[in-house]
Formats: structure tokens, C-alpha cells, sequence
């Protein structure tokens, strides 16, 4: 939506607001005047007698009843305003079924003094003392604990509500709706599940010195009312101190609306309302909020540890609001300045806060805004800078720019912010440099942004994100260093990025993670020791990635997916706790010259990738595999390195229609080449040699194996379970498995140490077997001489 039309939705919605008042002041008129003493008929009598004020289960009157009641003894008066209709001193235990005092169409006037009522009914409308179109009526002193709605008003009119407790009821304290000219003065009204005053559709009422502490919901709640005066109450730890919306001419001052769990004083759709006077300290986000609203008037409030909040659509919005310096944060100055320019160091003497709406060419320099809601913020504001200041410590934002362009944000210290430290919504041209950014929710937030840079900022410790782009187009990201985030820098849906020699280290999730973005470079990124991965790029196309390194990552050292027409190249993934590259649905991509080497699963990991070019690549020594293809067809692999890897150099498993050509598989546990249920590829001219297996085929048929060398592997070609491969022309040279080669030099060491032995054996075995012969022949010669 274009501002004039956002501007043409306000005035329309300014223009109901002021209907609306005109009808229900009208009708308060007309009821204003209906205060006659006349007493009309009534329908029932619907009384529960008792001998004691104590023993009631409830009281009902309805039109005329008042007149019975003072029949039997318990009511005094005579309705009129001297001598009003009284009802006083009981307890009345509604037994968890109906509202204890129900009052309907009366105008009579009349007091309920001094009772105590609990245990309602838990329905909607339910409540200790109800009154239901009733004027001219006083509640005081009155204990209203323990029921559904402490105390309800519907269409009443010139109702005084005051000191009475309101307290531990499970829905409202005290609730109003189309109920006019009523005070709410004194009461105690705390620790109510819902609110602690509820307000719709009620004009001209006053809500004057309560106590509206510790409620579920908000200390009072003012929905499409006008004209009311809100002053001297205390609204702490609620979770908004007071909140409106659409309201109109309302007067909210000189309250006390601290340490509530989200804003002091909340306003949205509502106009032409004073705030003034109140102190609104120690909320956990923002002292004062205004979201759509026009023509506030914001003058004398304290905050302490919060400060003031704007939220707007249209430059109008926030051009109509008047806030000047008599506002403190901090004890220091709110400056607020509109249609400005050429402000400098004199206008921002002890600045608490800075807003600058429609300024141009101005400086902010060496302020000190911290511990309030938002350090410094600009709305439609160009060609500023934001040099050397402090914006730590504030509950929201440390910077924040809406709709601003051509500002220079630059050497500032942006830390410990509650959720942003730079944010910038709707921005162009913007530079955001040198700034140290640590110990936030987010560090630097750009939404909408187009052509800006974000360059040499340290982001340590930032609890989500170092760096969030959304919705950018154009923007260069550089030579930034961030740690310890969950993810270190993240683009999410841009376009025409430049992200390049950022360094992003020890992230709880991704170093750098790039979403939905397309015809972007990124390039010469540091990422590692990261826990998923240090480069994550999901979804795009016509990306370049290149010369990135992402080594000794928890799991995955690049992991792409879902991009397609890419060129990825020259990246190095080492020594990662699984895959050096992964890429999951990727098609028609260029994946060159990267190195995956050392991790300790797989080098570069493919499934669900078609028609890509995978050349060049060098995959060695990982625990598993080189390159591992899953369920991707159709593929080239040209070039590759994969050697010296743990199990098998190539594996393709569920995949077909690849060609691998002149690669290098050596050296590798298992099996150069392995193919697992695939069909039809084609291997030619690729050396795998050196491994157990040179080529592994198992289930895969009609593959061309062709040209290769398989020298010196256990085993050159081995197929199992195929059918119709052609393989031809390979050179298949197998070398004995080295636990046999070293088992037969073995034995022929035996043998070379015992040949020796056996001989000289065998020479001396002959050499005694002779002369023993000789000494026979010699024997039976002297036997024959003798004879």
C-alpha cells in the first residue's frame, strides 16, 4: 500500500472514530435526561430473605423491586438523591452460580456500601455486583474478590465506583461497556486473571487514583471509547500498564505505569490524546508506545530503563505528534525533531533518546543513548550520519530507520540491545560500516532494502542471527566477522547479492546461510567450525559460489540445495564431521575445482542432482568416499581426483545415465569405481588403480566400461549380479593381495635361510654315508687277507 493510501486509510479511520463519538454522545444525552424518580413496573421479585446480612446467596433487583427490598428490612431509602436507596453490611457467597448483586433498569439513586461478595458464576458477564442498564448509582467500600468479574457495568450511566477491592478475579477487576459519566476513584483492583479496569465503547467516564497492580493482562484496557480522563493511578507489573485502541480525546496524565511486562503506555489507532506528566519506568519493552495513532501530544513523562516508541505507515503519522524536551530517559533529554536540517553535535546535548522524522543532512555523533526503549531512530530521514555513538542496552532497538535512505551508519558501539542492534525497514543506499554490534537478539536487520552495504562490522554473541537480510535487492555484504550466533549471516528472499570475505565462525547453526536467493555472488567466506554447516544456500538460481572455505564444521562443510543453474567453484570443505560438499536436488549446475578432502564421511556428496558438470574436483583422503552420487542421473564427472579415501573413490548407487571420464581413483580402501543399482552409465578413460576393486559392478547393468586402467588393483574388474555391460579396451593388470604376496615372500625367506642349512645337511649326510661305505669295504678286505 502507497503512503497517500495509507494516509487516505487514517483519515477514514479518524473520521469513523469521530462518528462514533457523535453517536454515543448522543445517547448519553438522551440517558442523561431520563433521571426521573417515576418507578416503573417491575417484572419479578427475585429476593432471598434471610434473618442475617450474612446468609444471602444473591440479591436481584429488577425495576421496581427496590421498593420490596425495602419491604424486608435490609434496604434504607428512598431512592431519591437526598435520600438514596442504601444496601449495606452483607456478605454474600454466590455459591459459584450466579452474579451476588444484580441491578437491572433502574434510575433510581442508590448505594451498596460496604459488602462483601464472592464466589460468582463463572460465565461472561458474571460478577460480584452487576449492573445492567442502571444510572445514578455508588458503589463504595465494597470487597468484590474471587469471582468471575469483580465488578460489571453494561449501559450505565453517572456511576461512581470508588475504594472498593477488586481482586483475584478470574476474568476483569472492574469492567465497562457503552457506560458513560461514571467515576472510578480509590479502588483496589489487583491480581485479576484478565485486567485489571476494562473499558468499550464508554465516553466521559474518570479513572482517578486506583490501584490496578499485578493482573494477568493489563492494568486498564480502553477499546473504542472517547473523552475519558485517566490520572493519578498506579498500573505496575501488568503486562501493559495501560493500553487503548481507538480511542479518541482521551486524557491520560500524571500516572504511574512501571515495571509492567511489556509496555507502560500502549496506544494504537487512537488520536488527539494528552500524555503528559506520567512516570513510566523499568517496563520491560517501551514506556510509552504509539502505533498508528495521530496527533499525540507527549510532554513532561519520565522513563527510566524505557524510553518512547513510534510505529507508523505514513510520514503524517508521526509529523502530527508533538514530544519535546521537557520528556526524560534516563534523567537525559528526549529530542524529537521534525522537517529539520543540518542538526548537529549542539542539537543533542545529553541526549536520553533521538527521533528524527523528515530530517536530512544532519549528524548524530558521540551521544550516549542507552538503557531505554530505542537509542536513536529515524523516520523518513536521508542523508544523515550516525558516527561514534553508544546505543547499548535498550530494550528494542539500539538504531532503527524507517523508510530512510543515503544514511551513513558508521563506527558505533551497538551492544546488548534487547532484540535489535541495527534495524532498517524500507531503507535504500544505506551504509552500515565498522560498527561493533555484539550481545543482541539480532544483530543487523534489513528488511526491504535495496543497494545497501553492510561492511567491516564485528557481531559476536548475537543470541539469533549476526546478520538478517530479507527481501533485499543489490546489497553487499563484506568483510564482516561473526561468531557465536545461531546463524552467523542469513539472506533470505534477495536477490543480485554480494556477500563475500565475511568470516563466520563457531555458530550454533549455520555460519552463513543463504535463502531463496538468486543471481548472487558469494564468494571468498570464511566459515568454519559451525554446527550444521558453515555454508548453507537453499533454493535459487544463477548463483555464483566460489573460493569459500568451510573446514572442521560440526557436520556438513557447504550443504546446497534446491539451486539450480549455478557455478560452484573452487570452494574448499576440509576436515568436516561429515560431508565436505552436499548437494541435495541440485540441477544443471557447473560444481568445479572445489577441494573435499579429510572429512570424515564424504568428499562431495550428490542426491537428487541431475544434469550437472562435476570437473576438475579433488576428493581425497575422507574416511567414506570421494564423490558419492544418490538417485542422480545424468551427470558428467570429468577430471576429478579421488584418491586415497577410506572406502571406494566413486560411488554411485541408485543412479544412471552418468558419464565419468578421465578421473583419478587410486589408492582407495575399497573400490576405485563403484556402482550400486546403476544402469547405463558410461566410464571411459579413467585410471583406478592401486584399490582392492578397480571397477566394482554390483546389480548395475548395460554400463560402458571402456578405455580405463585397472592396473596393480586385487581385483581389476569384479562383477556381481549383472547383466549386459559392455567392457572393453580397459587395461586390467591385477597384483596380488598384499596379505598373499606378504605370506609367499615370507615363505621364501624360510626358504632362502633353509636352503643353505638343508644342503650342507645333505653334503655331510653323503660324506659320512661314504666313509662308513669305505670303512665296510676296508673291513672286509682285511677279513678276506685273513681268510
Amino acid at each position: 500500500m502507497n503512503s497517500k493510501a495509507k494516509e487516505k486509510l487514517l483519515l477514514i479511520t479518524l473520521g469513523i472514530s469521530i462518528i462514533l463519538f457523535n453517536m454515543i454522545n448522543t445517547s448519553i444525552e438522551s440517558k442523561k435526561v431520563n433521571t426521573d424518580n417515576s418507578k416503573p413496573e417491575y417484572d419479578e421479585i427475585n429476593l432471598d430473605t434471610s434473618d442475617f446480612w450474612d446468609n444471602f446467596t444473591h440479591i436481584h433487583i429488577t425495576g421496581d423491586n427496590w421498593s420490596k427490598a425495602f419491604d424486608y428490612g435490609w434496604v434504607s431509602g428512598d431512592g431519591s438523591w437526598g435520600n438514596p436507596y442504601t444496601l449495606e453490611n452483607m456478605t454474600i457467597d454466590a455459591g459459584d452460580s450466579i452474579s451476588g448483586i444484580i441491578i437491572e433498569n433502574s434510575s433510581y439513586y442508590f448505594v451498596i456500601n460496604n459488602c462483601t461478595v464472592f464466589n460468582s458464576g463463572s460465565g461472561s458477564s458474571d460478577a460480584g455486583i452487576k449492573l445492567i442498564n442502571v444510572n445514578n448509582g455508588t458503589l463504595v467500600n465494597n470487597n468484590c474478590t474471587s469471582n468471575s468479574i469483580g465488578i460489571y457495568l453494561n449501559k450505565c450511566a453517572n456511576i461512581t465506583i470508588t475504594d472498593n477491592d477488586a481482586n483475584d478475579n478470574n476474568d476483569n477487576g472492574i469492567m465497562m461497556r457503552y457506560s458513560n459519566f461514571t467515576l472510578i476513584s480509590g479502588n483496589n483492583i489487583t491480581n485479576n486473571g484478565d485486567d485489571g479496569i476494562y473499558l468499550e465503547i464508554s465516553m466521559n467516564n474518570t479513572i482517578l487514583g486506583n490501584n490496578a497492580n499485578d493482573n494477568g493482562e493489563n492494568g486498564l484496557t480502553s477499546i473504542n471509547c472517547a473523552n475519558n480522563t485517566i490520572a493519578s493511578n498506579f498500573f505496575e507489573r501488568n503486562n501493559y500498564g495501560i493500553r487503548l485502541e481507538n480511542c479518541i480525546n482521551d486524557n491520560i496524565t500524571n500516572n504511574d505505569a512501571n515495571n509492567n511486562n511489556r509496555d507502560g503506555i500502549y496506544l494504537e489507532l487512537s488520536n488527539y490524546t494528552l500524555i503528559s506528566g506520567n512516570n513510566a519506568s523499568e517496563n520491560l519493552i517501551y514506556g510509552i508506545f504509539l502505533k498508528n495513532c495521530l496527533n499525540m501530544t507527549i510532554t513532561k513523562n519520565n522513563m527510566s530503563k524505557c524510553g518512547i516508541f513510534v510505529s507508523i505507515t505514513s510520514l503524517q503519522e508521526i509529523l502530527l505528534h508533538n514530544m519535546d524536551t521537557t520528556n526524560y530517559i534516563n534523567g537525559k533529554y528526549l529530542y524529537f525533531y521534525k522537517n529539520e536540517i543540518d542538526l548537529g553535535t549542539d542539537n543533542f546535548n545529553d541526549a536520553g533518546q533521538i527521533i528524527l522524522a523528515n530530517c536530512s543532512d544532519s549528524s548524530i555523533t558521540n551521544t550516549n543513548t542507552t538503557h531505554g526503549s530505542v537509542g536513536i531512530s529515524l523516520f523518513y530521514s536521508d542523508n544523515n550520519t550516525i558516527f561514534y555513538n553508544n546505543a547499548s542496552y535498550n530494550n528494542k532497538y539500539g538504531i532503527y530507520l524507517f523508510k530512510s535512505d543515503n544514511n551513513t551508519i558508521s563506527s558505533n558501539n551497538v551492544t546488548n540491545n534487547g532484540d535489535y542492534g541495527i534495524y532498517i525497514i524500507d531503507g535504500i543506499k544505506n551504509n552500515i560500516s565498522d560498527n561493533k554490534v555484539d550481545y543482541n537478539e539480532y544483530g543487523i536487520y534489513l528488511d526491504t532494502d535495496l543497494n545497501s552495504d553492510v561492511n567491516d562490522n564485528t557481531l559476536n554473541s548475537n543470541s539469533y542471527y549476526g546478520i538478517y537480510i530479507y527481501n533485499s535487492t543489490g546489497a553487499t555484504v563484506s568483510r564482516n566477522s561473526v561468531s557465536q550466533s545461531r546463524e552467523g549471516i542469513y539472506i533470505n528472499d534477495c536477490e543480485s547479492m554480494y556477500i563475500y570475505q565475511n568470516t563466520v565462525t563457531s555458530c550454533s547453526h549455520y555460519g552463513l546461510y543463504i535463502y531463496q536467493c538468486s543471481l548472487s555472488t558469494i564468494a571468498r567466506n570464511t566459515a568454519n567450525n559451525n554446527r550444521y554447516a558453515g555454508l548453507k544456500i537453499n533454493s535459487g538460481q544463477n548463483n555464483l559460489i566460489s573460493s569459500n572455505i568451510a573446514n572442521e564444521n560440526e557436520f556438513n562443510g557447504i550443504y546446497i540445495s534446491k539451486i539450480d543453474s549455478s557455478k560452484i567453484s573452487n570452494n574448499k570443505a576440509e576436515e568436516n564431521g561429515d560431508n565436505g560438499v552436499y548437494l541435495s536436488t541440485c540441477d544443471d549446475n557447473t560444481i568445479s575445482k572445489n577441494k573435499a578432502k579429510d572429512n570424515e564421511n564424504n568428499g562431495i556428496y550428490l542426491t537428487g542432482c541431475d544434469d550437472n558438470d562435476i570437473e576438475d574436483n579433488e576428493a581425497n583422503d575422507n574416511d567414506n568416499t570421494g564423490i558419492y552420487l544418490s538417485t542422480s542421473d545424468e551427470n558428467t564427472l570429468e577430471g576429478n581426483k579421488a584418491n586415497d579415501n577410506g572406502e571406494d573413490g566413486f560411488y554411485l548407487r541408485f543412479s544412471s545415465k552418468n558419464t565419468l571420464k578421465d578421473n583419478e581413483a587410486n589408492d582407495n580402501k575399497e573400490s576405485g569405481i563403484h556402482l550400486f543399482l546403476s544402469d547405463d552409465n558410461t566410464i571411459k578413460n579413467n585410471e583406478a588403480n592401486d584399490n582392492y576393486y578397480g571397477i566394482y559392478l554390483h546389480i548395475s547393468d548395460n554400463n560402458v566400461i571402456k578405455g580405463n586402467s585397472f592396473i596393480c588393483n586385487v581385483q581389476g574388474i569384479y562383477e556381481e549380479d549383472c547383466e549386459g555391460n559392455i567392457i572393453e579396451n580397459n587395461v586390467v593388470e591385477d597384483c596380488p593381495e598384499v596379505s598373499s604376496l606378504i605370506t609367499i615372500i615370507i615363505i621364501l625367506i624360510i626358504v632362502g635361510i633353509s636352503a643353505p642349512l638343508i644342503i650342507i645337511g645333505l653334503v655331510k649326510y653323503k660324506n659320512k654315508r661314504k666313509e662308513r661305505i669305505l670303512e665296510e669295504m676296508r673291513k672286509e678286505a682285511l677279513e678276506s687277507n685273513e681268510d
